[in-house]
Formats: structure tokens, sequence, C-alpha cells
């Protein structure tokens, strides 16, 4: 800067100033929301809109503003720490940042579909458990990365063929966030055994009458083994016109394990 005097006949004299103009404060940045802690699939995006950046000199539009998330793994793949750091540089390199942390949990279990409704079973069909036709699915974790389980519990009931499984489904997520999903399954043996090899109806002699043949008769069920089922036989004689004529019915009766009886 220079100042210059000048008389009536022309002197003239200077003197100078310098000023040296410098820019050495950092912009300012405004809008950078607060921490927060989120679920894994609602984490907060960087919004470019709502961060603005001002600065002593330079106008807000010669500001470089940035954003830069860097993750932090946390227990398991859905829990983890994004550190969001917005750096505002403005026309001479002054720079300021300003730091938001993004805490992300997996809090949530996961969802098992498909689970059949109880039911009631014949003890010869009880209904295998179908993996096929039981899913699991997640807010975070894929479907490849659930671990789907079944177990059976089995509660007796009054005879060996006769009792409840309770079926549970359980699946587990990434983070060990679990569901659970139960069918109830009641067996039951209703089912007659079945008889073979009775002799047919004969007529015979009075002094040739067939003995019951143990050998020859067999009873086999649906539930039980053949070891397992009673088989009894039992004459009933019915006089006739004289004392050597008369009639013998002769029963079989096979009984299973839970009373069911031809």
């Amino acid at each position: 800067r220079t100042w210059t005097a000048t008389d009536e006949c022309g002197n003239t004299s200077t003197a100078l100033q310098t000023i040296t103009v410098e820019d050495t404060t950092d912009p300012i940045i405004a809008g950078v929301p607060t921490d927060v802690t989120a679920e894994c699939d609602n984490v907060p995006v960087a919004d470019a809109n709502a961060v603005t950046a001002t600065d002593n000199c330079s106008a807000t539009a010669d500001i470089n503003l940035t954003v830069n998330d860097v993750t932090t793994p946390g227990t398991c793949p859905n829990n983890f720490t994004i550190t969001r750091t917005w750096t505002a540089t403005d026309e001479c390199g002054n720079t300021a940042t300003a730091l938001q942390t993004i805490t992300v949990e997996d809090t949530t279990d996961p969802v098992i579909a498909g689970v059949p409704a109880d039911v009631a079973a014949e003890c010869d069909n009880v209904p295998v458990a179908d993996a096929n036709s039981v899913t699991a699915t997640d807010n975070c974790s894929a479907t490849a990365d659930i671990n789907l389980a079944v177990n059976d519990v089995t509660t007796p009931g009054t005879c060996p063929n006769n009792f409840t499984i309770t079926r549970t489904w359980t699946a587990t997520d990434e983070c060990g966030n679990t569901a659970t999903a139960l069918q109830t399954i009641t067996v039951e043996d209703t089912t007659d055994p079945v008889i073979a090899g009775v002799p047919a109806d004969v007529t015979a002699e009075c002094d040739n009458v067939p003995v019951a043949d143990a050998n020859s008769v067999t009873a086999t069920d649906n539930c039980s083994a053949t070891a397992d089922i009673n088989l009894t036989v039992n004459d009933v004689t019915t006089p006739g016109d004289c004392p050597n004529n008369f009639t013998i019915t002769r029963t079989w009766i096979a009984t299973d394990e839970c009373g069911n009886t031809a």
C-alpha cells in the first residue's frame, strides 16, 4: 500500500505499507448427526444435504466437503461400528473435520415359516421333519447363513405306540439371535392286528376233533412286533342232539400292545 503526498509545486514523497494477507482459519462444519445406534438393516446413509460447511473467507461453493466411512468389525458379521468423518477444505487448504459414530447391531430374531400345523398320526405313519418345507429368513443374515435345526422330544403315552412328539424348529442367525417354532404330533395306535392261517370251518368225526395249532395261526400288526402281540385261542362247545354230536366255536384273539384286538 503506497501513500503519495504531492505539494502545490509538484514535489512528491511516498510511504509504503506491506500487508501480508493469510487465510489460517479452518472452515466450520454444521449439521453432522449425533452418534447413533442402528439396527443392521437400517444403517443411516450420509446426507450431504443436511451437513454444511462455511468459512471466514471462502464462499460455501468453494469449500470442498467430503465424507468417509471407516468400519470396525464387532463380535459378529452384523455387529460393527462405522466412524463417519466429514472433512471441509477451504480454498487455502485449511481443513476441519467432524465425526459421527454409528454403532450397528443385530438384535432381531429370524423368522421361521412353513412349520406344519399340529397333527394326529397313526403310529406307522408319523410325519418326518421336512427341511425343504420349513424356511428361515432374517433382516440381515442371508438365508444360507442362518442355521436351521430341528429336534424331536417324545413324551410317552398310555401304551408303547401312543405318544406325543414335540418337534421344535430353531433358526439362529449370524449374531446368535434365535427363533423357535413348534409342531405337536399326537401319535396313536388305533389299528387292529391281522390274523392269518385260521383253518376253514370243518366237520369232524367225534374221535378226530382237530386241536388248535398255534404254529399255523399268526398275527401281525401295523406297529407292534409279532412277538409283542398276544395271540390266544378259546373254544366254546354247543351240545348237539346226542353226547357225541356238538359244535365247537374256536375263537382266535390277537391283541396288540395298545389293546387293539382282532
